[in-house]
């Protein structure tokens, strides 16, 4: 069924709120990793906020653009009463550091890996949403012995292309993006970030690599989504049947990818985690094991 521009729009403030609206300042448990000295891996030009919850096998939890790992408190205590989760901000997201020059999904996956490494870890499951499941992508194809399995929930390949209009629009609007972002985002940048002062620096790096024609780095002539297709890890594609996303877009990424399963999760946005979160979490569960 089409929506009139006026629900879509009601829609995209919805979602947006919604993901601005997730987490709280209640203090967590935080343990000291191998290697690392809990809060804070130092990956050298870069500090890497995180947390460890329960023992286990580890998981590792990676976040989507603008928000950071307190996105997962319907799966944390969930996951971590079977799993080791270390829940890790991003770089220049949440409590954790930038650096100069920007920001793109090769380097938030050597970012994860680094942290496996001070952590003295060598394997890990992996769940990544939005952004942390490109990131996730990204560790199938370059760290693949670093990557067990791989649950990457609303992942896309491509900026162009990939997203409803209206949602698409929104995105490549720099005048549009600039008043969502600061208007959903900044007070939560500015009391948790280090730096708070470089808010415009880091919500522009963000339009830059959300605005890429192609998320991953295929050879010349080939399509965007012909590096997944190397991935040898078993991956978990899952979406919430709103998803923002088109519904093509998310069936093809898990054609191309050989070990791959596809699920839908029915009533769920690109906020699925959190509007639908035992259907998520049974599914991750299942998935893992």
């Amino acid at each position: 069924m089409t929506r009139s521009i006026s629900s879509n729009t009601l829609l995209i403030l919805l979602l947006l709120v919604t993901i601005s609206g997730c987490g709280s300042d209640e203090t967590r448990q935080v343990r000291e990793g191998r290697g690392c000295k809990a809060p804070y891996a130092d990956l050298g030009e870069t500090k890497i906020y995180f947390e460890v919850h329960g023992s286990g096998y580890p998981i590792l939890m990676l976040h989507g653009g603008f928000s950071n790992l307190e996105i997962w408190e319907y799966q944390i205590p969930v996951l971590s009463e079977e799993y080791q989760v270390i829940a890790m901000d991003s770089r220049g997201h949440g409590r954790s550091t930038d650096t100069e020059g920007p920001i793109t999904y090769e380097l938030l996956a050597s970012d994860a890996v680094e942290l496996l490494d001070c952590l003295g870890i060598e394997r890990a499951h992996v769940v990544g949403w939005s952004d942390g499941g490109v990131a996730g992508l990204h560790m199938g194809i370059t760290y693949p012995e670093r990557l067990d399995k791989l649950v990457a929930i609303g992942a896309t390949a491509q900026g162009a292309g990939s997203l409803h209009d209206l949602f698409d629009v929104m995105f490549r609007n720099r005048l549009l993006f600039d008043f969502m972002m600061d208007l959903l985002f900044r007070s939560d940048y500015e009391r948790l970030n280090p730096d708070p002062e470089q808010w415009p620096v880091f919500r522009d790096k963000m339009f830059e690599l959300w605005g890429g024609e192609c998320y991953f780095s295929p050879e010349v002539g080939e399509e965007c989504m012909a590096p997944v297709e190397g991935i040898a890890n078993e991956v978990l594609i899952m979406a919430g049947e709103l998803e923002m996303i088109r519904k093509e877009h998310t069936e093809a990424l898990h054609q191309h990818i050989p070990n791959s399963e596809l699920l839908f999760i029915p009533l769920g946005t690109h906020m699925v985690m959190q509007e639908r979160p035992e259907e998520v979490n049974e599914a991750i569960l299942d998935f893992l094991q």
